[in-house]
């Protein structure tokens, strides 16, 4: 089960939510998208959050893609600890609609900006019960200390420089990918998830033809991807 968490504040503009929107739909053509596959909902988070996508709405990526580029831009606050709260209870707790208690939850949460309110209880309540987390940091306007509390020291954080840098989806969205699947891995073969990204140690270069190359480093329980 896959939930995406998407910032849809006035920061972004109505542009830089549409690339948003790019990303997302990008992301979720390299997810098994079906009815005994994976699962996806959308959380969309302003001034309030929403639940937009429920894990049963759609069984193919080709529809998917097209609800979540069909969805509303907010532009209201940064209310990221909302979005939190709202992700985690109503799609990421075993019980909640659509939930299968069996499969692994990963998150992936895109957020410009500091939150206008308090992440705390939204932090805690990923810790609780989501098996793992993926940040994607835009631009300067969110500190990296917010982006790391978020993703916890098992998450993968990444950081890119404006809404245009998500239109790079292909690499970015296979470096999601691979960290949403090895927690599936990790877990399918009955390892302990912490353990195993707490023993090793990575860097690494992830050269991309079009120009750009993404060095993606693992220090000190974080991943980190710079793109240049």
């Amino acid at each position: 089960d896959l939930v995406l968490v998407l910032d849809s504040s006035a920061s972004l503009l109505e542009e830089g939510w549409n690339r948003t929107l790019e990303f997302a739909a990008g992301l979720v053509q390299y997810a098994n998208v079906g009815a005994t596959d994976t699962h996806v909902g959308v959380v969309v988070f302003s001034g309030r959050a929403r639940v937009r996508i429920r894990y049963d709405d759609y069984d193919n990526a080709t529809a998917l893609s097209e609800a979540i580029m069909g969805l509303s831009f907010l532009n209201g606050a940064t209310s990221l600890g909302s979005g939190l709260r709202r992700a985690v209870n109503r799609l990421g707790v075993d019980g909640a609609t659509g939930r299968r208690s069996e499969y692994p939850v990963s998150f992936v949460v895109v957020t410009d900006g500091d939150p206008t309110d308090n992440i705390t209880e939204g932090v805690q309540l990923l810790r609780d019960h989501i098996d793992y987390v993926t940040v994607v940091g835009i631009g300067n306007g969110v500190e990296n200390a917010t982006l790391y509390e978020v993703a916890g020291s098992e998450g993968v954080v990444m950081k890119v420089t404006d809404t245009l840098d998500l239109r790079r989806f292909d690499s970015i969205s296979e470096a999601v990918e691979g960290a949403v699947c090895n927690v599936t891995a990790y877990n399918n073969r009955d390892h302990d998830v912490n353990v195993n990204f707490n023993q090793h140690f990575i860097f690494f270069i992830v050269i991309h033809l079009n120009k750009h190359f993404f060095i993606v480093i693992h220090l000190n329980k974080h991943f980190f991807i710079v793109i240049h």
